[in-house]
Order: C-alpha cells, then structure tokens, then sequence
C-alpha cells in the first residue's frame, strides 16, 4: 500500500477522491450528528456573507466541504512535489493529509479552517518560492497576502503570523524590504475590506464581531481513544 501511496500514477489521483469519501462517510450519511460547527463565535462577517447561506448538514454543505479538502489535498501534492520535501515526486502527503484531516469529527463539516488551510497553503508556497531567492519581496507580499484574507474566513488564523515570522527567518530572507512587503500584503485586504464596510456604515459592528471570533475560546470537545491516536500521530 504504502508503495501505491507513494507513486505519482494516474490511479493515485483517481483513488484520492474516494479515500476522502470513505474517511467522511459518517459526515455524508449522518450529517446532522456533531459534524456541522454550531458555535456562532466561529464564523468572521466575511465567513457570514459568502458561506452564511448553506445550511448546516444540508448537501450544498457537504459538498463544498469535501471539495475544499479535495483542493487542498491536491495543491498539497503539487506543493512537496515542487520543493521536493519528499526527497522525490509522491503523493504520499496528500493521503496523510485526508487522514489527519479527518480526525476530528467536528472539523469534517463545512467549517472556516478548510478555507484558512487553502489560503495558509499558499502562504507556504509563496514563502517557499521566496526561499529560493526569486522575486523574494513580491513572494513575500503575495504569501502574507493570502494569509490575511484568510484570517478574514477564520480569524483565530492570526496565530499564523507568528509561525510566518519565523518561517522568515528559517528561510533567511527577513530583511528590510521582505518585513515591508509583508507589512502591506497583511494591510492591503484588511484596508480594502475595512473600506467596504465603512461604506456600508457597518464598520464598528463587523470589527466587534470580528474581535469577538478572535479572542473567544474555541468550545472543547469530548475526546475518545480515536481521537486521542490521532492527536499523537499529529504530534509525531
């Protein structure tokens, strides 16, 4: 299996789709059971406009939740294989990814992280491709970018910018014009978004609710012996 895991085969591709299926599939036949993340304190003004309208456990839900996962899983794949994290070209990562992601039952609903994780992808690769030394400012500006506009679906997303400070440094390209570039690809989708909501005279009570999704505690969750694997397989 693991040498199937590993190639970079068309039937690789074709199987990533009903893995993903086959891990969810208590989301797609008991959708209404602890799937779907009722806790209002989760969703930004942003998350309430564009997925707002989905109702929770309802098909459209399931479906751009599985959908997200498929994209990130893929981009995942392209972005190992392009840096060559795995010493070679593999689609191992993508299935480790479909399996971590699906353990937790209460993430396998549509839920604001899946967005954040595409964003946060593309954050790494940015920084990565920076890493190389080509258009380093212009990757840097691109990648904290994209990490903005994704603390705008999942706000308690801005823990992100402190692994983004580091990954700066790691990379050794934190410079002057690098922590410039990134100063305005954080400020360019909070500026243009604060802009539309002045517009719309809902600017104080957006930024209230934003705050409240950043500093309100995520609810705990009871967790068994599956769950309790899986947070040690995620630590190792």
């Amino acid at each position: 299996m693991y040498k199937f895991f590993s190639s970079n085969s068309l039937g690789v591709y074709l199987a990533l789709p009903l893995l993903m299926v086959v891990l969810r599939m208590r989301l797609i036949l008991y959708p209404l059971k602890g799937f779907t993340p009722t806790d209002s304190d989760l969703f930004t003004p942003l998350w309430q406009l564009t997925f707002g309208h989905l109702a929770e456990g309802s098909g459209a839900s399931i479906a751009v939740s599985l959908l997200l996962v498929l994209i990130v899983t893929i981009i995942l794949i392209i972005f190992t294989n392009r840096f060559r994290l795995c010493g070679r070209i593999s689609s191992y990562p993508g299935y480790v990814y479909l399996a971590l992601s699906s353990g937790f039952v209460i993430s396998q609903g549509l839920h604001p992280v899946h967005v954040f994780s595409l964003f946060a992808l593309g954050t790494l690769y940015a920084l990565f491709a920076a890493g190389e030394q080509f258009e380093t400012s212009k990757r840097c500006f691109d990648a904290c970018l994209m990490l903005s506009v994704g603390t705008l679906f999942w706000a308690k997303g801005l823990i992100f910018w402190l692994f983004y400070l580091v990954a700066l440094i790691t990379l050794r390209i934190a410079n002057v014009r690098t922590i410039l570039a990134s100063a305005l690809g954080l400020l360019a989708p909070l500026v243009i978004y604060a802009t539309v909501l002045f517009c719309t005279d809902s600017l104080v009570g957006e930024m209230e609710r934003y705050r409240v999704c950043v500093f309100t505690p995520v609810a705990f969750y009871k967790t068994g012996l599956y769950s309790r694997i899986y947070l040690g397989l995620s630590a190792l």
